[in-house]
C-alpha cells in the first residue's frame, strides 16, 4: 500500500528554499573570490617588467636608485630620482620615460636624444652623459612632484641604430599623499646600500617626516628620542649625534684633542692640537633635504659634521677640488712623526703661496689635516671626494666608503702610521 504523500507546511518550504539560496550564494561568492585572487596574482606578475634584454639593448638597474615600482610608494609633491644604465651594442639614438595614468593616457613623456654624439653605447639615467645646451638627465626631466596622488604606470623605452622603441621596463607605482611621509631608498643620493650597511637596519635611519619650511623637515619626535644621544666636544659643548655614531664621534673628538701637528715652510705654525685648527663649528644635527628636496642630508641622521665653512676653500664648489688637490698633493710635504719635549706631533712643510691662513697654516690644507689625522681614522668620509661636488667642510659616516681616501686617483693620503 502506497504511503500518503508527505505534506510540508508553507513555512517549511520557505525555510528550505532560503537555505538552498544561501548555499548557492556562498558558492558563487567563493568562486568570485577565487577568480579575483587569480586575477590579482596574474596582474601582480605583470606589474614590473625589468632587466629585459631585447635585441641589442639592455637595462642595468641601480640598487640604490631603483626605478619607480610597487615596493615603495612615492610621496606626493616630491621629486624622485631614479638611476640605472642602458647599454647597447649599436649606438643609442634616444631614451624615453613615459608615465601614464590609470586611463592609459600619457601624463609625462620625456626623452634624451643622443644623435650627433659618437660612441654613445652606454647612458646613465641619473647623469647627463651626453649633454646638450640646457639639457639635463632623464631622471631630472621626469617631474614626479607635479603628479597628483594616484596609481600610474612608468615605462622606459630606448631606440638604437638597429631597433626602435624597445620596452626596457614597465611598472605600476603609486603617488601617496600623507600627513607624514617615510624616507625611501631613492631619497639617498646613490648611497642607500652604504647607509644600510652602516646603520644595520632600515629602522635606524628611514624615519617618518613632514615638511616644515623650505628644505627643513620635522622628524617623528618619538624616533628622535630613541635614536639620538649627546657627545661632549673639546669646546665643552654637547652636540646631538645618532646613537650608532656615538663611538665614532668620540674617537674623532679624542684625536682632535690629543693629536698635535706642526706646519713649517712658507709659514711656520706652532706645535698645536688639531682642535686649534677649527675656526668655526657649523653643525651636526640638521633635519633637512638638500637643494631641490630630492635627497635627504645625512645631517638629518646625526652622522655628519661641518667644520670651517667660513673658509672659502671649503665651500661646495667643484673648482675647490682642484685647488685642494694641488695645494695638498703638490705643496704639502709630510716629514713624519717627531718629538719636542713632551709633545709627539705630525710634521709637515708647506711650500705654496696661498695667502689665507689660520694659526699660520694655509686654509687650503687645514681640513685635509683634520681629516687625515682625526676623522679618517674614525671611519668618516670627506666631502672633497664627492663625485658631484667638492664639499671640503663636510665629514660623514654614512654616505660614502672612506677607503676612497686610500685608493682614488684623487687620493690625498700621506700618513700611513700613527703615533697614538
Amino acid at each position: 500500500m502506497a504511503g500518503k504523500p508527505e505534506i510540508y507546511p508553507v513555512e517549511g518550504i520557505l525555510k528550505m528554499t532560503l537555505l538552498r539560496f544561501n548555499r548557492i550564494r556562498c558558492i558563487s561568492v567563493l568562486i568570485l573570490l577565487l577568480v579575483c585572487s587569480l586575477s590579482v596574482a596574474c596582474n601582480s606578475k605583470n606589474d614590473v617588467v625589468s632587466d629585459i634584454v631585447v635585441s641589442d639593448i639592455v637595462l642595468e638597474q641601480s640598487v640604490s636608485l631603483p626605478l619607480p615600482g610597487p615596493v615603495e610608494d612615492l610621496p606626493y609633491g616630491q621629486p624622485f630620482c631614479f638611476g640605472g644604465t642602458i647599454k647597447s651594442s649599436s649606438s643609442l639614438i634616444s631614451v624615453s620615460a613615459i608615465v601614464t595614468n590609470w586611463y592609459g593616457s600619457d601624463v609625462i613623456r620625456e626623452s634624451i636624444s643622443f644623435e650627433g654624439f659618437e660612441d654613445n653605447k652606454s647612458v646613465e639615467l641619473v647623469d647627463v652623459t651626453f649633454p646638450k645646451e640646457g639639457d639635463s638627465s632623464l631622471s631630472k626631466k621626469v617631474r614626479f612632484e607635479q603628479l597628483s596622488a594616484g596609481t600610474y604606470t612608468f615605462k622606459l623605452v630606448a631606440s638604437s641604430e638597429k631597433y626602435t622603441d624597445v620596452l626596457l621596463y614597465k611598472s605600476k607605482f603609486r603617488i601617496v599623499k600623507r600627513r607624514w611621509n617615510r624616507l625611501i631608498s631613492n631619497n639617498l643620493r646613490n648611497n642607500y646600500e652604504y647607509a644600510l650597511n652602516y646603520f644595520g637596519s632600515r629602522d635606524e635611519f628611514m624615519f617618518r617626516y613632514k615638511w616644515a619650511e623650505d628644505r627643513q623637515i620635522t622628524v617623528d619626535s618619538k624616533w628622535k628620542d630613541e635614536h639620538f644621544v649627546e657627545v661632549l666636544f673639546p669646546d665643552e659643548k654637547k652636540r646631538t649625534v645618532h646613537r650608532k655614531a656615538e663611538a665614532d664621534f668620540q674617537h674623532a673628538v679624542n684625536y682632535l684633542q690629543n693629536v698635535y701637528v706642526h706646519v713649517g715652510g712658507t709659514y711656520n705654525s706652532e706645535i698645536i692640537p688639531l682642535w686649534s685648527l677649527v675656526s668655526s663649528f657649523d653643525g651636526i644635527m640638521n633635519t633637512r633635504f638638500v637643494t631641490g628636496r630630492e635627497f635627504v642630508s645625512h645631517h638629518s641622521f646625526g652622522t655628519a659634521i661641518d667644520l670651517n665653512a667660513c673658509m672659502e676653500v671649503n665651500k661646495d664648489q667643484l673648482n675647490n677640488r682642484e685647488l685642494i688637490f694641488d695645494e695638498v698633493h703638490e705643496h704639502l710635504i709630510y716629514n713624519g712623526i717627531k718629538k719636542n719635549g713632551n709633545y709627539t706631533y705630525y710634521d709637515f712643510t708647506y711650500n705654496g703661496t696661498y695667502p689665507e691662513t689660520y694659526c699660520d697654516v694655509p686654509e687650503t690644507v687645514i681640513n685635509y689635516l683634520l681629516y687625515e689625522l682625526a676623522f679618517y681614522r674614525s671611519g668618516f668620509s670627506w666631502g672633497y671626494y664627492y663625485p658631484h661636488i667638492c664639499d671640503g667642510m663636510h665629514f660623514s659616516l654614512s654616505d660614502m666608503d672612506p677607503d676612497i681616501h686610500n685608493s682614488s686617483d684623487r687620493s690625498l693620503r700621506k700618513v700611513y702610521t700613527y703615533a697614538e
